[in-house]
Order: C-alpha cells, then sequence, then structure tokens
C-alpha cells in the first residue's frame, strides 16, 4: 500500500487560488517541481512552517503557470497534480456522468 507524507489537493489548483500542503516528515524545504517534456524542472523552493509536532505547511501560491507539478523533499516526492483555470472540468463531467450510470430501468445506465 502506498503511504505518502504529503496531504495535498489531488484535484489539482487554479492558478490564482491559495495553494498549501500539509507534510508529516522530518524536512526543513521542499521543492517545487513542473514537468517539461517528461522531466521535472524545479520552479520554486520554500521552508516548511510548523504547525505542531507531526505537520508542517508548504506554500506554493507564487506558482501561477499551468502545468503538471510535483513537490519533492530529501525523504520523497508527492504524486503529481495540475494546476489549471480547467482543472474542475474533469471532475464536474465524472461526477455528472456518474448520475447517469446510476439509473435504473435506462438505456444508458
Amino acid at each position: 500500500m502506498y503511504k505518502s507524507d504529503f496531504l495535498i489537493n489531488h484535484v489539482g489548483f487554479l492558478p490564482v487560488s491559495a495553494k498549501h500542503f500539509v507534510y508529516t516528515g522530518n524536512c526543513e524545504t521542499y521543492k517545487v517541481n513542473r514537468m517539461h517534456d517528461l522531466k521535472l524542472i524545479p520552479v520554486y523552493s520554500g521552508k516548511f512552517e510548523k504547525y505542531d509536532d507531526i505537520y508542517q505547511i508548504g506554500d506554493f501560491t507564487e506558482i501561477t503557470e499551468e502545468g503538471i507539478y510535483r513537490i519533492s523533499t530529501e525523504e520523497g516526492n508527492s504524486r503529481c497534480f495540475i494546476i489549471s483555470n480547467d482543472v474542475y472540468k474533469t471532475p464536474a463531467r465524472v461526477l455528472t456522468n456518474y448520475f447517469t450510470w446510476q439509473r435504473c430501468a435506462d438505456d444508458l445506465g
């Protein structure tokens, strides 16, 4: 089973929105990498803000360019996420189609 030390919005972020994540590891710094031509290019680095003995908060609100990103520390990496103006289109479509497939006595469902 996959266990992540990163708690992050797995849907993604709007370019102009606040962008935060929670980290449960022991590192003091992190990097945000953007995927470009199947390579991860560092575009931002920051220091964690201590929340308590377990959790730390990272803020990368400064990143506004659309793309696929991943956060990394010395201890590991987050899963990839997107920053896009269309970030909610896919979840909205999937959820709307869910109701179609859950209907009874319908040729579509």
